[in-house]
């Protein structure tokens, strides 16, 4: 276990990294029917987090392609696709930026 002297010391090193998406993943669980979950993923996606010199000036940003989406089944990952969901004609990604 590492204890910290300084409680605002990060663990990392100052600079930008970005994730190895070969080993790391975007996954969810849904409820289906309130009876079964339904897990899936998004397999293209870029992510990167900043250190910096505290938590206030760090940040993470990930952008995902939508038309990845995979829960092993076609019919459902069109479905989620299509307008009804996330509409990737139009929205081919979303992103997420920390605050």
């Amino acid at each position: 276990m590492t204890i910290f002297s300084n409680p605002t010391t990060l663990p990392l090193r100052s600079g930008t990294w970005t994730v190895d998406t070969a080993h790391s993943s975007i996954e969810f669980t849904i409820r289906h029917l309130g009876i079964s979950k339904v897990r899936g993923r998004f397999n293209r996606f870029d992510a990167s987090l900043t250190v910096g010199d505290s938590i206030e000036t760090s940040s993470v940003e990930e952008t995902v392609e939508l038309s990845s989406v995979d829960t092993n089944n076609a019919d459902r990952d069109a479905h989620l696709r299509s307008t009804d969901f996330f509409g990737t004609d139009d929205n081919p990604t979303m992103t997420f930026r920390s605050t």
